[in-house]
């Protein structure tokens, strides 16, 4: 709920410890226990590696081959998650044309936001659609949402705080992946913390470590001097006023004061330097949690999921890369597009941006606003709900949300009230703990 961790190794149920990430346990005759850690990354090797633009990025490319064909089993369909970003859609064609010489099928999924009156959300479908020209083979199959009323209040996974219900995306794409033979499903997830690293704080570490000519250079290459002073502003300026309030804060206040009484609730120090950032994202616990919600739902259809981008030949690699080498010509992530060429359309390949794949959900909560109310109603004499919930404050963010299609014009056009788009959606946070609580506690 609020994106704070007490330590990697804690779980949803009191003395049931996780193996923290890059460890081992082994259980010995006699009962006994051992366990320890196979691999972390060494904060002295970041950013060590001497080597040129163009030999780095054929080293990348061997690498995210070797990933992915690593990965694939030896019969059957593989599916594949394709967002249209640059992760993902890599993987899916790398993936394809391994398995296109025995004529095994690859199976893509995407997701496609459902209309909302007037408002057509363009989802994953724009850049979608050069990679299903470049590989027309692929079998693509996008996954809308199912029922809004189930989505909002799903069944949840007894064992994460995450959907598994029939109207949730991920669900449907296991599900449908499974139906059709697939054991394998490979995922884009981990590339931005390393061998697709945005750029972010490298102009800074420029600045910081003396490297004027590759920062002038890439000044006048963004083509916007605001746009280079924004990257190096948390080093130039103090902050003038306190940030937005981020997930951590609005989730907070919907929850009794002693719930979260001693937690630091501030927002992590900014860390403007390349190599701080690229250290403190591979080993964040944002990385391990996402990566164990989907392994946790594909076992519950019987399918393993792969993740060629934390492979770590892969990973120790990107980290070995400077930092300069993610930051070229005015392109974050410029090694990776480099590595993918020949492989990714270019319009893929240099797309600027990257789309949010939830664009829908906070419509959904303004959207079933009636049902949601009714349901906290019920809850109030659930004592594990009611001791965690400010349930007052639950309804009362509930009740002045704006009307859904404000929200989906707020989405579609980028301009109106954002901050209700942010309470949405930390209200589908509450909403689907409360039904974990309600189902499982």
């Amino acid at each position: 709920l609020l994106f704070r961790f007490d330590g990697p190794e804690r779980s949803l149920f009191k003395g049931v410890q996780r193996l923290p990430p890059g460890g081992w346990l082994m259980l010995a005759p006699g009962g006994r226990v051992r366990s320890g850690i196979h691999w972390r990354p060494d904060p002295a090797s970041l950013g060590s590696r001497r080597i040129g633009a163009p030999e780095a990025a054929a080293e990348l490319s061997q690498l995210m081959q070797r990933a992915v064909r690593c990965r694939l089993p030896v019969a059957g369909p593989v599916a594949a998650h394709l967002s249209g970003g640059m992760d993902s859609s890599a993987i899916t064609i790398l993936a394809a044309r391994a398995l296109r010489p025995g004529g095994r099928q690859m199976l893509a999924y995407s997701h496609r936001p459902g209309p909302f009156g007037p408002y057509r959300f363009g989802g994953d479908g724009s850049y979608v659609a050069p990679v299903l020209r470049q590989e027309p083979d692929i079998d693509w199959r996008p996954v809308e949402t199912g029922d809004p009323a189930a989505f909002v209040l799903p069944e949840m996974d007894a064992d994460q705080l995450f959907p598994l219900d029939p109207a949730h995306r991920e669900s449907r794409v296991f599900a449908d992946a499974a139906g059709r033979g697939a054991s394998m499903l490979l995922s884009g997830w981990g590339g931005d913390e390393a061998a697709s690293y945005t750029g972010r704080g490298v102009l800074a570490e420029a600045l910081l470590r003396g490297h004027w000519l590759y920062l002038a250079a890439e000044m006048r290459a963004t083509g916007s001097v605001r746009a280079a002073l924004g990257a190096l502003s948390p080093l130039l300026l103090p902050a003038r006023s306190p940030p937005s309030p981020g997930i951590t804060a609005l989730a907070a206040g919907l929850m009794r004061a002693g719930a979260v009484a001693g937690r630091d609730l501030s927002p992590p120090a900014p860390r403007p330097e390349a190599r701080r950032i690229r250290l403190s994202l591979i080993g964040g616990h944002g990385l391990t949690r996402r990566a164990e919600q989907w392994a946790l739902l594909g076992a519950r259809h019987g399918l393993a999921v792969g993740f060629p981008m934390l492979d770590r030949r892969l990973v120790e690699f990107a980290l070995s890369l400077p930092s300069g080498l993610f930051l070229g010509g005015g392109w974050s992530r410029r090694v990776f597009r480099d590595a993918m060429q020949g492989v990714l359309p270019d319009e893929v390949r240099w797309k600027p941006t990257k789309a949010d794949l939830t664009v829908e959900d906070p419509i959904h909560v303004a959207g079933q606003r009636p049902l949601l109310a009714a349901r906290l109603m019920g809850l109030r004499d659930r004592e594990a709900i009611a001791g965690l919930f400010d349930l007052d404050t639950v309804a009362a963010r509930l009740n002045a949300l704006p009307p859904a299609d404000m929200l989906a014009r707020t989405i579609e056009t980028g301009q109106g009230d954002w901050a209700a788009v942010e309470r949405a959606g930390s209200l589908m946070r509450a909403f689907r703990a409360m039904a974990y609580l309600e189902q499982h506690a």
